[in-house]
């Protein structure tokens, strides 16, 4: 036993045990006490919250009101129902709550038969629980009866094992009395023991031997709770107010030895858009380095551990839709500690949506671009919006999956690619955010845009170079173009000349005849349009 528990154990709560001590040992034990690093010192378990239900309406299902579990360790309740009810047997058949966390038996459902009525009570409890600001407890009944409930939230127990408890007892089969003592339990110092009594009958109950009422308690169902001063046995107290029958149990809530619990308490801002990116602070109680953020089952990045009580993260995307989607956040320690706050964010869905989608220019010919314009009928929410987008034909108009319009603004622009084509072709460009808006491309075959020749003047018998141009790219397979001469007497030129595919340009050789005085004659190219070019062919 160390110091601490050593003087705490000379002030038990019996009255047997309390003596005096002179003014000199007093100063003593302040020193003692004062350098114990604080680290070292086990902190009693704090009751957080708690709430008491009572219903005298035969009904299978009873709900608590919500109250406040942010921040516990435990939550551990007692219930009890009169049975039979209207002559039919009743039992519990299960414990739930809005949290999703599963509550599992610590003592019970005990029955007891009392002079008037029949009673089965039972103890249940959740360590290291997902908590909220508004956690309600469900208790489902196999038949329609009355019930009362009694829940706690604590925060700073030890989970490493279930909660020291007493059976449930009473005070004989038809027996009543006003003295309530519950079966002892053996618990360390600083425990938190929390007592009950459900009475058969009307009657107040007062809580006696150091115990204080606790105002979660109900007309036919009383709470208490006490810091156990040493490590002992205890038992729970209470007295009538006239001689009754009655169940009762006591529960031991260690304090937690190891480190203390992980808790989330907020979020902030607790909404924000569908499409993720928000940047957003979560608070709560012994963050690690290396804590993982979660928003449902989506991780969030840029998680940072700026120090043991706040963490800044930015949050993924979250299930798109008109209706407003809730999430629970999720931090964990690397040491697989988990702390949880349901419902703790919110993903809202775009207010805003696209309005249009705009192209300039509207025609542009294969292999070129064009610049596509997004806008949105409002300005975007925090984060961002995320349109996507799409082309009918990708052989002929690319776009990016997706353009973001900046938290704000309205409106965004991306690059629509096209590639060369062989025939002229329409291409519709879509877009999506909350609407589907499109407008139409056009992708052009290129045609020719210039023949040249080089020389202009050839002497006959010799040659010159002739050049044909696109307005683009050539496409796969490339572009041919037919060639002509006005006069094969005094040149000539091959039947046709191909472009390769991607390049725009090709050459010809025009052959020249000898010829007695100075002759002109026209070499013709035809791709889309016929252009012309003289060459002069002079005598040697």
């Amino acid at each position: 036993m160390n110091i601490k528990d050593l003087l705490k154990s000379c002030f038990s709560r019996h009255p047997q045990n309390r003596f005096l001590i002179q003014a000199p040992f007093a100063a003593v034990i302040a020193i003692l006490l004062t350098t114990v690093p604080a680290s070292a010192q086990i902190q009693a378990p704090v009751e957080l919250g708690s709430v008491g239900y009572i219903s005298s309406n035969a009904q299978t299902v009873h709900t608590t009101a919500a109250f406040n579990t942010v921040g516990a360790s435990t939550l551990v309740m007692f219930v009890s129902i009169d049975t039979p009810w209207n002559g039919v047997p009743v039992s519990i058949s299960g414990v739930t709550d809005n949290a999703g966390n599963s509550w599992q038996v610590l003592t019970g459902p005990t029955s007891w038969t009392g002079s008037q009525y029949g009673q089965v009570s039972g103890i249940y409890y959740v360590d290291v629980p997902v908590t909220s600001s508004a956690h309600m407890v469900t208790v489902s009944l196999t038949n329609p009866a009355p019930l009362v409930m009694d829940v706690f939230a604590v925060s700073g127990t030890d989970v490493t094992a279930a909660p020291v408890y007493s059976p449930i007892t009473d005070p004989g089969t038809g027996q009543t009395s006003a003295s309530v003592v519950t079966a002892p339990i053996t618990v360390p110092t600083d425990t938190l023991l929390l007592g009950w009594v459900k009475n058969e009958t009307g009657a107040t109950a007062t809580a006696i031997d150091g115990y204080t009422l606790d105002a979660s308690s109900t007309s036919y169902l009383w709470s208490e709770t006490e810091t156990a001063s040493g490590a002992g046995s205890y038992t729970g107290d209470f007295q009538y107010s006239a001689a009754i029958g009655w169940q009762t149990a006591v529960v031991g809530l260690r304090p937690a030895s190891g480190p203390e619990a992980l808790t989330v308490s907020s979020v902030s801002p607790s909404s924000g858009s569908t499409s993720g990116a928000t940047a957003v602070t979560i608070t709560g109680t012994n963050f690690a380095s290396g804590a993982i953020v979660t928003f449902g089952t989506a991780a969030a990045t840029n998680a940072t551990v700026v120090n043991s009580t706040t963490i800044s993260a930015t949050t993924p995307a979250g299930s798109a839709g008109a209706v407003t989607v809730t999430v629970t956040v999720t931090v964990t320690n690397p040491a697989s500690q988990s702390g949880s706050l349901v419902n703790g964010y919110t993903y809202v869905a775009a207010t805003s949506s696209l309005s249009r989608v705009t192209l300039g220019p509207t025609s542009v010919i294969g292999g070129t671009s064009s610049t596509g314009t997004v806008t949105l009928t409002g300005p975007a929410p925090s984060g961002g919006a995320a349109v996507t987008l799409s082309s009918s034909n990708t052989a002929a108009a690319q776009v990016p999956a997706s353009v973001t319009v900046a938290a704000g603004a309205t409106t965004a622009t991306f690059t629509i690619t096209t590639s060369p084509v062989a025939s002229n072709a329409s291409v519709t460009i879509s877009g999506t955010y909350g609407a589907t808006k499109s407008t139409t491309l056009t992708v052009t075959a290129a045609t020719l845009t210039s023949l040249t020749r080089s020389p202009t003047s050839a002497i006959g018998g010799t040659s010159s170079t002739g050049t044909v141009t696109l307005t683009g790219p050539a496409p796969s397979g490339g572009v041919v173009v037919t060639l002509t001469s006005s006069s094969t007497a005094v040149a000539t030129v091959p039947a046709s000349v191909t472009v390769p595919a991607g390049s725009t340009v090709a050459t010809l050789t025009i052959t020249t005849k000898t010829v007695t005085f100075s002759r002109s004659v026209t070499i013709s190219a035809n791709k889309g349009g016929k252009l012309t070019a003289t060459l002069t062919v002079t005598p040697p």
